[in-house]
């Protein structure tokens, strides 16, 4: 697929510049990315034979979300019980997921609009503490990285019950401390602190086969993992230089790429790939706290820093579904730091009214880019925002203006 049109979370299969971008009502031109009022917009296509079409035949896009005014809601009336480390909602967007400190070390909640109400625990609980937890790109499985053997918990999802599944039959090495599925579902990749540091999992159905380890493995303890939109790469942060590991993924097999020309310059704790697969962010401990990447093919190219850096060590980072917005989480105030992205330029916007209480150790947008969970230090452990909501028009190349009204 061509690379994703700026506020386009479907992507960019016409390959519509990158970076055009418009918004209000009027006349705009062949490339343009609108941003329309809340309301689908009403309009025509004036394409290039001078025949006029009702702009639904051509859309593109999907809801996304303006997240410069985001507002802090309510809190859910049961919280986490402890320290929260990970979070992540489900691709349909009805459940959050957060992982943490006590028992019972994982809490899904259900959203309905902006309330988020929390079910019954699972009957059986993940073993100790949870650092990380990702869905499935289907909702179906949801993957609880943790403190104590077996290190990495799967349960099943059927409506709003959660069944745990047999453990793999060969374990992470030791604590889990990251997990991420690839796009298709077919493989679940979990970092944790013991040699190899990264252990795959092919998926058949219910069940989880270990993968024969990469041939070069990170250099130390995994923080966190995840996989490019594509599927095509697998990066890991990891405890000691180069501090992130690339690898690119073809069939069962992940070959490790060169280092990045430039390091992360501290332990990082968290990364995230964009949605285009262009941009991967790394969440790291030491000054700019976080670190951007471009990638060209195979070759990760670090870009400038942001004129403004989050305040502390950079534990987690997410990107919004459309790759506009890239959040951090991070340890002193204001705990998460909003950036919105135009080109290569990464501009810090201004902080939420209503901050979470203490350190962010996680973030995560939701699938349509409305809501932001942060999973934080204090109660009440995860704080959750909602952005001003819009759709993403794109007008495709063989039409010369688009009206909006």
């Amino acid at each position: 697929m061509a690379d994703r049109a700026l506020g386009n979370p479907l992507g960019n299969p016409l390959a519509l510049p990158r970076n055009a971008v418009a918004s209000g009502s009027g006349t705009y031109p062949s490339g343009s990315i609108l941003a329309t009022p809340e309301a689908p917009s009403k309009g025509t296509w004036l394409a290039l034979d001078g025949t006029e079409w009702d702009e639904r035949i051509f859309k593109l896009g999907g809801i996304g979300a303006g997240i410069k005014a985001p507002t802090k809601l309510a809190d859910p009336a049961q919280l986490p019980a402890g320290v929260g480390r990970g979070c992540s909602f489900s691709p349909d967007g009805a459940y959050l997921a957060v992982s943490h400190g006590t028992s019972p070390y994982i809490t899904i909640y259900r959203r309905d609009g902006d309330t988020f109400t929390k079910l019954a625990d699972p009957a059986q609980l993940p073993s100790n503490a949870g650092f990380s937890c990702a869905f499935s790109p289907d909702g179906i499985y949801l993957a609880v990285a943790h403190n104590t053997s077996p290190f990495v918990t799967i349960y099943r999802r059927d409506g709003d019950t959660f069944t745990k599944l047999a453990d793999p039959a060969q374990l992470p090495a030791g604590v889990g401390r990251g997990c991420a599925f690839s796009p298709d579902g077919a493989y679940l990749a979990v970092s944790h602190n013991n040699t190899p540091y990264i252990t795959i999992y092919r998926r058949d159905g219910d069940t989880f086969t270990k993968l024969s380890n990469p041939a070069q493995l990170p250099t130390d303890a995994g923080f966190s993992c995840a996989f490019s939109p594509d599927g095509a790469y697998l990066a890991v942060s990891h405890n000691n230089t180069p501090y992130i590991t690339i690898y690119r993924h073809d069939g069962d097999t992940f070959t490790k790429l060169a280092n990045p020309a430039q390091l992360p310059s501290g332990f990082p704790y968290g990364c995230s790939f964009s949605p285009d697969g262009i941009y991967l962010a790394v969440a790291h401990s030491a000054s700019p706290y976080i670190t951007l990447y471009e990638r060209a093919g195979d070759t990760f190219t670090k870009l400038s820093n942001p004129a403004q850096l989050p305040t502390g060590e950079g534990n987690g980072c997410s990107f919004s579904p459309g790759g506009i917005y890239l959040a951090v989480a991070h340890s002193a105030s204001p705990y998460i730091t909003l950036y919105e992205r135009a080109g290569d330029t990464f501009t810090k916007l201004s902080n939420p009214a209503q901050l979470p209480t203490n350190t962010g150790f996680g973030c995560a947008f939701s699938p349509d880019g409305a809501y932001l969970a942060v999973a934080h230090n204090t109660s009440p452990f995860v704080t959750i925002y909602k952005g001003r909501r819009k759709n993403w028009l794109a007008v495709p190349p063989n039409v010369v203006r688009v009206r909006v009204e």
